[in-house]
C-alpha cells in the first residue's frame, strides 16, 4: 500500500500529469452498469439469440459493453461460455468475417474465400469451446448498426452451423440509435428472419436522469477509484486534499449538479443528458478547483457553469437531437 500524501505539493505535482482525470483514460462506474450487465447475464442464461442496446452517441455503450464482459468473465457460473467482442468497421468497409477472423486470432487469408473462412472461425469456435468444456458463445458487436445485411447473413449462418455442433450463439449488440434504419433497411429488403433473429429485441440504455444517478457515480470519485492506485487517496482528495479531510464529498452536490446538467439539457433541447458530458462535467469540477482547495470549499454556482461550459453540452445539443429506439430499461 502506497503511503502517497495529497498534501505534499511536490508528490502531487509529480503525480498530476499522469493522473486518469487528466490524461481522461479512466473508467468509472454508473448505475447504467449493473442494470445493463443484468440483462446480459439474464440473455446468456436463458440462450437468447440475441439482445441490441442502443442510444445516442457518446452514450457510455463501449464502456459498457467492456464492463459487461468482464461481468461475464468473471461470474463463477459462465466460465464454460466462449466470449467474443469485435467492433463493427464504422465505415463498413469491412465484412464481421473479416472482423472475427481477426478476433479470433486467425491468419487473414491472402485470398479471402468466405467458406473456407466460415469454416476455419467455425472450427476455431468449436476448439475453443472444447478446451473449456462449454457448448455457448457469446458474441459482443459494439456499433451494431454498421453490419450489413451480409453481415447478418453470416452471422445467421454461424449461428445455424453452430447449432448442428450443439453450440449455442447469442449475440450481444451495442449500436446507436440509427438501428432503426438497419431494422427499416432489412424490412424493405423483406428479410424479417433477420430482423427476427438479431434485432427483434431492442433496449434503450439507461441513461442519466436523477439526482440518485449523479449521487451514486460521484460517490466512486470520494470513496472507490484510487490515485495512485495501490494508495486510499480517492479522486476527490487528490484534487482537493483539504476540503476533503474538512468533509467535503462530491456527492454531497449530487443535487446542483443534477440540477445544473438538467438546465443545460432543457436549455439546449436535448431528449437526454450525454453520459460523456455528464462525466466531463464532474472531471472539469475537480480539475478546475484544484488551485482553490481548502477547508471552506463549495461548488458554488460560478463553479457550476464554468464547469458546464467545459463539458461540452452545448456542442453535443447541436449535433444531436434524435431519441434512442426501443424499450425502456427499468
Amino acid at each position: 500500500m502506497s503511503e502517497f500524501n495529497p498534501h505534499d505539493p511536490d508528490a502531487r505535482r509529480a503525480l498530476m500529469s499522469h493522473h486518469p482525470l487528466i490524461t481522461n483514460e479512466f473508467t468509472t462506474f454508473t448505475p447504467s452498469i449493473p442494470k445493463v450487465a443484468g440483462e446480459v447475464l439474464d440473455a446468456v442464461m436463458l440462450h437468447k439469440k440475441s439482445i441490441c442496446f442502443n442510444a445516442l452517441p457518446q452514450m457510455g455503450k463501449t464502456k459498457i459493453c467492456n464492463s459487461c464482459i468482464v461481468a461475464l468473465e468473471e461470474h463463477p457460473d459462465y466460465q464454460d461460455r466462449l466470449i467474443i467482442k469485435i467492433s463493427a468497421d464504422p465505415n463498413s468497409h469491412e465484412s464481421v468475417m473479416r472482423t472475427l477472423v481477426r478476433s479470433l486470432g486467425l491468419a487473414m487469408p491472402k485470398i479471402f474465400n468466405l467458406d473456407f473462412v466460415r469454416e476455419d472461425v467455425l472450427n476455431m469456435i468449436e476448439g475453443r469451446l472444447t478446451l473449456i468444456k462449454g457448448r455457448h458463445a457469446v458474441f459482443f458487436i459494439d456499433e451494431m448498426q454498421r453490419l450489413t445485411t451480409d453481415d447478418y447473413e453470416c452471422l445467421q449462418f454461424l449461428q445455424n452451423e453452430l447449432a448442428i455442433r450443439n453450440i449455442g450463439v447469442t449475440v450481444i449488440g451495442f449500436a446507436q440509435a440509427d438501428i432503426e434504419k438497419c431494422v427499416t433497411n432489412l424490412r424493405t429488403r423483406g428479410r424479417p428472419e433477420l430482423i427476427i433473429r438479431f434485432l427483434n429485441e431492442l433496449v434503450k440504455l439507461p441513461l442519466c436522469d436523477s439526482e440518485a444517478w449523479i449521487r451514486e457515480t460521484l460517490e466512486y470519485y470520494d470513496d472507490s477509484l484510487f490515485y495512485p492506485v495501490d494508495s486510499e487517496c480517492s479522486y476527490t482528495r487528490f484534487f482537493m486534499p483539504m476540503a476533503f479531510d474538512a468533509g467535503f464529498r462530491l456527492a454531497n452536490y449530487s443535487r446542483p449538479i443534477f440540477q445544473a446538467l438538467d438546465e443545460a439539457k432543457t436549455a439546449k433541447k436535448l431528449p437526454c443528458l450525454p453520459t460523456v458530458c455528464v462525466l466531463e462535467m464532474v472531471r472539469f469540477i475537480l480539475i478546475r478547483s484544484r488551485s482553490n482547495d481548502s477547508p471552506e470549499f463549495v461548488i458554488d454556482s460560478r463553479v457550476l457553469a464554468g464547469a458546464i461550459n467545459e463539458c461540452q453540452i452545448e456542442n453535443y445539443a447541436a449535433s444531436f437531437n434524435k431519441p434512442s429506439a426501443g424499450r425502456d430499461n427499468k
